[in-house]
């Protein structure tokens, strides 16, 4: 189990397959209603505060859980306007499944998408504006400058009708996708941000 603190408000934690064993748990069987879902999200905020010091100080959370092979992805935000919760009594809004389960739409939600932009400017904007809206839609993105050109590579988590994809679309050119093309951009192209760059140029640039 690992964590990633994306803001004050944002934590991302990814589980393997044997995680969710130790949990008594597989991602079918997480459920709003389920005891053991309630009891391994507690033990997991538990544990994701005493690495990372997150703590949804607003007493209300949202919870996202994603496939990730045999494990899963899951979010925790809190904010307003959502239910409220308490560690020691927890009750969530567990939004589950936003793609269908299918070999098919597996494949796609892994699939590299390359973006081109026209400018370093207009690459700034999307990236900021992306992270704000859709980085819980985002597995992992990395970003090089290859000839004359900022290319974003993205891994979107919401399948073939990503959020995030057409999102992007406004601002840049889609120019390729698939593994082997994102590695020759990676071989070929100059890094500016290889792991985590829609959260890094955020960070630098909002």
């Amino acid at each position: 189990m690992c964590f990633e603190l994306l803001d004050q408000h944002k934590l991302k934690a990814v589980l393997t397959g044997t995680d969710l064993q130790q949990y008594q748990l597989t991602y079918e069987k997480i459920n709003y209603n389920d005891a053991d879902t309630k009891s391994a999200l507690i033990h997991i905020l538990d544990r994701a505060r005493l690495e990372t010091g997150y703590a949804p100080a607003s007493g209300k959370l949202f919870v996202e859980i994603y496939p990730l092979g045999d494990g899963c992805i899951i979010y925790f935000t809190c904010g307003e306007g959502i239910l409220p919760i308490g560690l020691s009594d927890i009750a969530l809004t567990v939004a589950q499944g936003y793609f269908p389960r299918t070999t098919e739409n597996h494949l796609s939600i892994t699939e590299p998408l390359i973006f081109t932009f026209e400018s370093c400017d207009v690459m700034i904007t999307a990236c900021t504006k992306l992270f704000s809206l859709y980085c819980h839609r985002v597995r992992k993105s990395a970003l090089y400058y290859f000839s004359g050109y900022y290319r974003l590579i993205l891994y979107p988590l919401d399948g073939k009708g990503s959020l995030s994809a057409a999102f992007l679309c406004e601002y840049a050119q889609p120019t390729g996708r698939g593994e082997l093309t994102a590695a020759y951009i990676a071989e070929y192209g100059v890094p500016i941000a290889e792991e985590n760059a829609i959260d890094k140029i955020s960070y630098f640039f909002s």
